[in-house]
């Protein structure tokens, strides 16, 4: 009796792996042939959710320290591209497209030189350790 349900446990689980293989089959031919400016439906739409959720899963979260470096980092490039606005506002020689752009590329290189600053720490120290 044990030979048999263990046979029978068997051929369940290599018939639910069969199963598992074809939905994920399934779904990879719903993921590549699925077009969203034909107006899907919305069993559709779920179908092709369910499908991307079975394929990728949730992903992966940012840490918490990421999402800090990440606002510590658009901080940085808004008070740049502020002050370098108003730099260029006081000088006076700028119409307000330069203005714009001048801002736009201060905010660049503040995040361009402190990423500088924070690699030659990095390579300093990698070289004493």
């Amino acid at each position: 009796m044990t030979a048999s349900i263990a046979i029978s446990s068997a051929a369940l689980a290599q018939s639910n792996t069969a199963i598992q293989i074809a939905k994920d089959a399934e779904c990879k031919v719903t993921l590549n042939t699925y077009n969203s400016l034909k107006s899907p439906t919305i069993a559709e739409q779920r179908e092709y959710a369910g499908c991307v959720y079975r394929i990728h899963g949730d992903g992966v979260p940012l840490s918490h320290e990421a999402v800090i470096f990440i606002k510590v980092i658009i901080v940085i490039m808004l008070i740049s591209a502020i002050a370098g606005a108003w730099k260029e506002w006081e000088t006076g020689y700028a119409s307000i497209g330069e203005i714009f752009l001048l801002s736009i590329l201060y905010s660049i290189m503040a995040v361009f030189a402190i990423g500088m600053f924070i690699l030659v720490i990095f390579g300093i120290s990698f070289l004493f350790q």
